[in-house]
């Protein structure tokens, strides 16, 4: 009689280690968020501001509002910007978005199993919180090593008045002709200070929940 799991089983552990996957990734992003978010606020208004609002970081986070609309939360903006130029104005900078997130992805990922696989005893299945914390702060490391640039352009062109660009390689020569190419890397140190601490928080809070989550179910 054979031992072999049937095809039952096997469904079901799939869809059992898929929901688990689903719930640990949430833990990660929740993690991340609660950890990240004052410093990517910071970087945001950097990269957005006019030259000459803010000396630095350390001024951003002194109380300063910037002018401009205000919005009562998510849904509000969401219809300003339709009302402003349609279902294109809620995409607007997506070209930005993924000229920054396919490379800085790609680093983000590579850079976390190298390092964490160079941290792990070789056949272990122990969580190793260190390895998991330092390869998942560099991942952080990496992508925004590379990913600045384009992030200053998707801030611009999401923040400008409709009409301002025309596009994303408008958006470069305009911005470096306004303010020089050192504009492209405007929010920069928020970025790094951000990334190895929101990154970790990351993967511990994936890896953690997810080992939590096989002890369990």
């Amino acid at each position: 009689m054979s031992d072999a799991p049937s095809v039952e089983e096997v469904s079901r552990t799939s869809t059992t280690d898929s929901i688990k996957s689903f719930i640990s990734g949430g833990f990660g992003g929740v993690s991340a968020v609660l950890v990240g978010h004052p410093f990517d606020l910071t970087k945001t208004r950097l990269q957005t501001a006019a030259p000459g609002t803010y000396t630095g970081a350390i001024d951003v986070v002194q109380g300063q509002g910037q002018g401009g609309p205000q919005y009562s939360g998510v849904f509000d903006v969401v219809k300003h910007l339709y009302k402003e130029g349609g279902i294109r104005s809620v995409y607007r900078g997506s070209i930005a978005t993924v000229a920054r997130d396919g490379p800085g992805s790609a680093a983000y990922f590579a850079a976390y199993e190298v390092t964490k696989g160079m941290l792990t005893e070789p056949g272990s299945t122990d969580l190793n919180l260190g390895a998991v914390i330092f390869a998942g702060g560099m991942a952080g490391v990496a992508m925004w090593s590379i990913a600045i640039p384009p992030d200053v352009i998707k801030s611009r062109i999401q923040s400008a008045p409709t009409g301002t660009y025309s596009g994303f390689v408008d958006c470069i020569r305009k911005t470096i002709a306004a303010d020089g190419i050192t504009a492209l890397w405007k929010g920069l140190g928020p970025a790094m200070a951000r990334a190895f601490p929101a990154n970790a928080a990351t993967f511990l809070g994936v890896e953690a929940s997810k080992k939590l989550m096989d002890k369990y179910f």
